[in-house]
């Protein structure tokens, strides 16, 4: 839509301010014109062609382009409010109008333009013009909360407008650590933020379990209102996907609870080659941080999201204490996120009991023991001992006695000779629970020799 008090319209064929032919509207005399500039630099009017129609103050001007001839068209909306255009003026000139750089243009005054849409069937035109593809420029999990434990929402910020085409199953999750898709058929339709033009997937009814995962925007289903897809990469080209492996500087991982460091496992400390020191574990980052009160984030060993690092939490008598941040750290140390290899399931698949399963969406990844022992099978059975290496043996979860000791071992207090015995036994007996990997159970070991 084009307003002006004197020469405005649309400029072509342009190699220089003097040198471009042009179309618009003479408001004065409410003439349509097209025309060039002279190699003087004075205007030159090639057709003329006055309005026999109201038309203004606004015009909607069409200027169609082909080959050597320049043809203008105005329209007018009829009863209906549909836009009609009405030819009014063309020329053809000696050479082709379809070349050099084009544009809009005010000569002599002022004009105004609402809209400039262009189309053509050109592939050479798209250097003098680009149109950008959709691009997602933000995202943001959990609406920026710190429960790393569990994926409830994803938002996708888009550069425009793509609610249109937007479906639930434009999105695909994967589990790395499993390799297995996330079915989100049960899933509610995105929510759509026009003011922002964000997405929100709302993961309510959907199985999500401890992973890594991939969440990927398919290129093919989403589009702008020019029917551009989405420009997954950002490299200017649409129609690739935009995929997601980290929100944030995080990774996109479904989090065992204790899991400070996101790395997918519960550990105590990380080994190193030799000679290298152990690097601390989630366990050792968690420490220092019992007590705080407030403003504590999982990266402090927040937990349970109550914004404090505790070890337990007092109830009103005689109730006992809820499990704080540490109990819930130790009940999980040595889980991981890696799946379990396939020799180790095909052990459990020859199993004497059955209703031992493998876990197989965590396995055992901390350090061997020391003196660790693997019983003949006939020695096993007359000790009432389970066989296989200790990653190897089904978990369980640790009692609340076995919690209660590890918080004592962990944080220096006096544990008995006899508990370090008792421990000694169940280790090798196979019947220590989640709670115990080999790093803590090392840090026993070497409290029994001093």
């Amino acid at each position: 839509m084009l307003t002006t008090d004197r020469l405005g319209g649309f400029f072509f064929y342009y190699y220089g301010e003097q040198a471009y032919k042009f179309a618009g509207v003479l408001s004065g005399s409410n003439e349509v014109v097209i025309g060039h500039l002279s190699r003087n630099g004075d205007l030159g009017y090639d057709a003329v062609a006055e309005l026999t129609f109201a038309a203004g103050p606004e015009y909607d001007l069409r200027v169609m382009l082909k080959g050597t001839t320049a043809s203008v068209a105005v329209g007018v909306e009829d009863s209906t409010g549909t836009m009609v255009y009405n030819e009014v003026v063309g020329h053809g000139f000696t050479s082709v109008v379809v070349d050099g750089d084009f544009g809009l243009r005010t000569v002599d005054g002022s004009s105004s333009f609402d809209a400039l849409t262009i189309r053509t069937d050109d592939p050479a035109a798209t250097s003098h013009f680009s149109v950008a593809a959709p691009t997602v420029i933000a995202t943001e999990r959990n609406g920026g909360g710190q429960n790393f434990n569990e994926l409830v929402t994803l938002a996708f910020t888009f550069s425009k407008d793509v609610s249109a085409s937007l479906d639930k199953l434009d999105l695909t999750l994967v589990n790395d650590s499993t390799a297995t898709p996330v079915d989100l058929a049960p899933v509610a339709e995105p929510i759509w933020d026009a003011g922002t033009n964000t997405a929100t997937w709302n993961f309510t009814g959907a199985v999500i379990d401890f992973g890594f995962h991939t969440a990927t925007l398919g290129a093919a289903g989403i589009t702008d209102s020019a029917g551009d897809p989405l420009d997954g990469d950002g490299d200017g080209t649409g129609g690739d996907d935009f995929v997601v492996t980290e929100v944030n500087g995080k990774p996109l991982l479904v989090a065992i609870p204790g899991d400070l460091d996101l790395d997918g496992a519960v550990t105590v400390d990380i080994p190193q080659p030799f000679p290298l020191p152990a690097l601390p574990g989630d366990a050792q980052l968690l420490l220092p941080n019992i007590g705080i009160s407030s403003g504590a984030l999982w990266a402090d060993g927040d937990f349970d999201g109550d914004g404090a690092v505790t070890v337990n939490i007092p109830q009103p008598f005689p109730n006992s204490p809820l499990p704080g941040d540490a109990q819930i750290l130790l009940a999980n140390l040595g889980m991981s996120v890696v799946v379990s290899t396939p020799d180790a399931a095909a052990l459990f698949a020859d199993s004497s009991s059955p209703s031992e399963s493998l876990m197989t969406s965590v396995e055992d990844v901390s350090r061997p023991l020391r003196g660790e022992r693997v019983y003949e099978p006939e020695r096993a059975a007359m000790l009432n001992v389970d066989p296989r290496p200790m990653e190897l043996r089904p978990r369980r979860k640790a009692s609340t006695e076995e919690v209660d000791l590890a918080i004592r071992l962990v944080t220096d207090d006096r544990v008995d000779r006899g508990e370090h015995d008792r421990l000694a036994v169940d280790r090798h007996a196979g019947r220590l629970g989640a709670a115990w990997d080999d790093a803590l159970l090392a840090v026993v070991e070497d409290r029994q020799d001093r």
